[in-house]
């Protein structure tokens, strides 16, 4: 492969290939290695790298068979449940081998702290201690809002030819949508019939790459809001699709409502829709919270109806036992259920460990007492 020796692969390349298409492939095999990312020049080259067999990879670019498998998750009380799309073995595999050994490589905004290593929910909140005035964005479907096009246009900002972009492209998509053929698309491969749908698809929430190519997709945006925010005087954090903008003093309603007019405007040229419902302005004197922990002091503290939240899992089990709580929390399983309490708890853990390191001791009396499940 390209990977080898380049003499050795233009001399092995078969006759029913042209010597131009070879070269081209050496050329952005060398393209790659020089970015630090690994060459992908086929389809047929990424099975090789993976170890998946070339059939499966095929079958997901060409939206053949059942790629994901849908799993329901308990959610907030504000949101209901949430719905994850779990990518089968093969793909999933294909996938962690994309995130790792190519987008964990690529840089993301400074300001975007969801799925980058090293970055936390705990430093993203830090970023707004002591703030007075909290600007709260979100983004209603954001990932099923980056679709396939955008993901396209990051593989293709690497280096990467156009054929191979839209296989990786497809390879980190599912088609949950329909929309009509793109003309620009249609006879692009006209030998590959499979291939002339139009940009369906997008983004789904649940594959390990989703989160990194949102954040790529997206780092336009996030410059653009970051100059804005600092012509306003604001920090700027993003976590995913909640984002926050946070002032100090001197600072006043009516500079609070230009600044999200504007921010939200910024947002909706980049094709995102604003949750109106979960945007809105917290003054001085309100209960200041970013991503469930308290900014409006010194120093993080998790918020009162987190820890609520805490505790209703601890009693509920206490009394009723795991299965009994399993089912009345709607979890799909008891590993499932007992997994969800040890991330609290390890959350609660990195924020106010004087609080949370009690509640981790009772935690675990429960499961001994209970029988930690496997899984």
């Amino acid at each position: 492969m390209v990977s080898a020796s380049p003499h050795l692969y233009l001399r092995s390349v078969p006759e029913s290939r042209s010597a131009r298409t070879a070269e081209r492939a050496v050329r952005q095999s060398a393209e790659a290695r020089a970015r630090g990312l690994p060459p992908v020049v086929t389809l047929g080259h990424l099975a090789h790298l993976t170890g998946i067999p070339y059939r499966s990879l095929r079958r997901v670019v060409e939206r053949r068979g059942v790629a994901y498998q849908p799993v329901h998750l308990p959610g907030k009380a504000d949101r209901g449940p949430r719905k994850l799309l779990v990518p089968e073995p093969a793909l999933m595999a294909v996938q962690r081998w994309l995130l790792h050994e190519l987008l964990d490589r690529l840089p993301v905004h400074r300001d975007a702290f969801a799925y980058v290593k090293g970055r936390s929910v705990a430093d993203c909140a830090r970023r707004h201690l002591g703030a007075q005035w909290l600007i709260k964005i979100d983004i209603s479907d954001f990932f099923g809002s980056v679709g396939e096009r955008r993901v396209h246009q990051v593989f293709r900002a690497q280096g990467y030819q156009p054929l191979v972009a839209y296989e990786l492209s497809r390879l980190c998509t599912w088609d949950d949508r329909r929309e009509e053929v793109d003309p620009v698309r249609k006879d692009r491969y006209p030998k590959i019939a499979a291939y002339q749908g139009g940009w369906g698809g997008a983004l789904p929430q649940g594959a390990p790459t989703s989160g990194v190519l949102a954040n790529l997709v997206v780092r336009a945006m996030d410059e653009r809001l970051s100059g804005i925010a600092a012509r306003c005087g604001l920090v700027y954090t993003r976590y995913s699709d909640d984002m926050v903008f946070s002032a100090g003093t001197p600072f006043n309603r009516p500079a609070a409502v230009s600044a999200l007019r504007e921010l939200s405007h910024a947002v909706q040229a980049y094709r995102f829709t604003v949750n109106a419902r979960k945007t809105r302005i917290v003054p001085p004197g309100a209960r200041r919270s970013v991503l469930g922990l308290l900014v409006d002091g010194d120093t993080l503290r998790l918020t009162p109806d987190f820890k609520a939240r805490v505790l209703g899992h601890l009693y509920g089990i206490e009394k009723f036992g795991l299965r009994a709580h399993q089912q009345h929390r709607d979890f799909a399983s008891l590993a499932g259920l007992v997994h969800h309490v040890d991330g609290l708890i390890a959350y609660a853990l990195g924020t106010e460990a004087a609080w949370a390191g009690p509640v981790r001791e009772r935690w675990r009396a429960i499961v001994d007492a209970q029988g930690r499940p496997l899984g």
